[in-house]
C-alpha cells in the first residue's frame, strides 16, 4: 500500500514538473572579438599612417584586438528586417532605469527564420546566429542613467517557448 501511494505521489510531482517546465535557452554574444583588417589595394595617392615608405601596401596587416560587445538586435530572415522589441520598465533606482526588451519570434510561415545579431564597437563585423524555431519570445536586460545613456547591457539573449506577454 505504501509503495502504491509513493508511486502516485512521484507520478503527480513529475507530471506537475512537466507541465510547468519552460523550454528556454540563451544565446551569449562573445564579450569581445579579434578583428584583422588588411589593406588589399592601396588607392592611388593615399598612404597609411605608420607605414614604412619602403613597405609594400599589400603587405600591411593591422590587428585590432578586443572589439568590445556593443549590443544585440533580433532580425527576421536573412537577417534583413529588424524586429522592434516591446520595452518594459523593470525598476528605477537612484536615477538608473532597468529595462527589458522583448521580441516576439514565433514563426508563422514554414521557411521563416529569426536571427540574433551581435554588434561590436569600433568594428563593422556583426555576428549572426539563427534562433531556434521552437522559440516564441526572446529578451535582453539593460540599464540607462537619468540622461538616457546606457549604463549596462548584457551580452545574453534569453529565449523561451512562452509568448511575449507571458515573459517575466
Amino acid at each position: 500500500m505504501q509503495g502504491k501511494t509513493l508511486n502516485a505521489i512521484v507520478t503527480i510531482i513529475v507530471g506537475f514538473a512537466m507541465v510547468f517546465t519552460v523550454n528556454a535557452y540563451q544565446i551569449d554574444c562573445p564579450k569581445s572579438i579579434d578583428v584583422r583588417e588588411k589593406m588589399v589595394n592601396m588607392p592611388e595617392g593615399w598612404d597609411l599612417i605608420g607605414k614604412s615608405k619602403y613597405a609594400d601596401a599589400s603587405d600591411i596587416d593591422k590587428t585590432i584586438l578586443s572589439q568590445d560587445f556593443w549590443g544585440i538586435n533580433v532580425y527576421l530572415d536573412d537577417p534583413a528586417v529588424i524586429q522592434r522589441p516591446h520595452q518594459r520598465l523593470l525598476s528605477k533606482k537612484n536615477g538608473v532605469k532597468k529595462y527589458q526588451f522583448i521580441w516576439e519570434v514565433e514563426q508563422f510561415k514554414p521557411n521563416e527564420n529569426f536571427y540574433v545579431r551581435c554588434d561590436y564597437s569600433g568594428s563593422r563585423v556583426k555576428l549572426v546566429q539563427k534562433i531556434d524555431s521552437s522559440m516564441k519570445s526572446c529578451w535582453i536586460f539593460y540599464s540607462q542613467d537619468k540622461y538616457g545613456n546606457n549604463v549596462s547591457h548584457e551580452n545574453t539573449l534569453y529565449c523561451s517557448t512562452n509568448k511575449a506577454e507571458d515573459v517575466k
